[in-house]
């Protein structure tokens, strides 16, 4: 942006300078190329601010685009993350039920037997 900036301001030198050699009739001219300079100069300074603030603009707005895009893709990873979690804990559970039940019935069987020895 201060490329375009700096080459249109030496274009607008060059143009101001071939004026004046093409020109030569006294102060009052080069007053006025002066303060048609400053105006040019002005408005080309404007115009790039306003074009700086425009791209600021979409900057933010992108960023702010893919943040949300991927607080989403993360929101979706630990929501399937959670119900893997709980799908495995079912399980898990279903196991240990499952143990429980085959110690208890190994702890009767013992049980019986001690029982029947005395």
């Amino acid at each position: 942006m201060q490329r375009r900036v700096a080459g249109m301001l030496t274009i607008l030198d060059d143009v101001k300078h071939r004026i004046q050699k093409s020109q030569s009739s006294g102060k009052k001219r080069e007053a006025q190329l002066n303060s048609v300079d400053a105006s040019l100069i002005l408005s080309l300074l404007v115009c790039s601010r306003t074009r700086n603030h425009q791209n600021q603009y979409w900057m933010r707005s992108r960023s702010y685009k893919m943040s949300s895009a991927i607080a989403q893709l993360l929101e979706k990873s630990l929501e399937k993350m959670f119900s893997s979690l709980g799908k495995e804990k079912s399980i898990m559970l279903a196991e240990l039920a499952k143990i429980v039940e085959e110690l208890s019935s190994m702890e009767e069987q013992f049980n019986d037997r001690t029982n029947l020895r005395f």
